[in-house]
């Protein structure tokens, strides 16, 4: 039998993100830039552009490099249990 892989936990500002993402996506058929999540969120580019680092080094989206919007969700993911900012 085959067991699902386990969602990866993500704070609630990661969690925003990748909700934004997939909203967006399925309203628009495509994934939004970097500008367009963090208008999204009310945030900065630098900010986005850092957390979509860090996302990718977690293993929960995987992006080309150099292409723009060339990235996708390849994890689940939840919102970790008991998160403290």
């Amino acid at each position: 039998m085959l067991r699902k892989p386990k969602a990866k936990p993500v704070t609630p500002r990661q969690f925003e993100v990748l909700e934004y993402i997939r909203l967006y996506a399925d309203h628009h058929g495509k994934n939004p830039s970097q500008l367009a999540i963090a208008h999204g969120i009310d945030s900065t580019q630098n900010s986005v552009f850092r957390m979509m680092q860090l996302l990718q080094d977690r293993g929960v989206i995987y992006r080309e490099r150099l292409c723009a919007r060339q990235y996708q969700v390849i994890s689940d993911y939840e919102l970790k249990q008991n998160y403290r900012a």
